[in-house]
């Protein structure tokens, strides 16, 4: 899957095409084109963002049970 980067690349692509396209019906196609990948960008940054808010500290969970297990171990 492209970034949200990458999408707002081709984002902008298909938005200047779209002023430069003398066809009522393909401006409007690219247009919309434009307007999704935008949208998807803007989507994929919040469910990226939401995903590292409720994620577990990674790290926390591997040291957890190694310092848990010392603690048993010289008690």
């Amino acid at each position: 899957m492209l970034t949200p980067s990458e999408l707002r690349d081709q984002a902008r692509f298909y938005r200047d095409a779209s002023v430069q396209e003398p066809v009522p019906e393909l401006r409007r196609r690219l247009a919309s084109h434009a307007l999704a990948l935008a949208q998807l960008a803007e989507r994929v940054e919040r469910e990226q963002a939401a995903r590292q808010r409720t994620a577990p500290d990674t790290l926390a969970l591997l040291t957890l049970p190694a310092a848990q297990g010392a603690g048993a171990k010289s008690g």
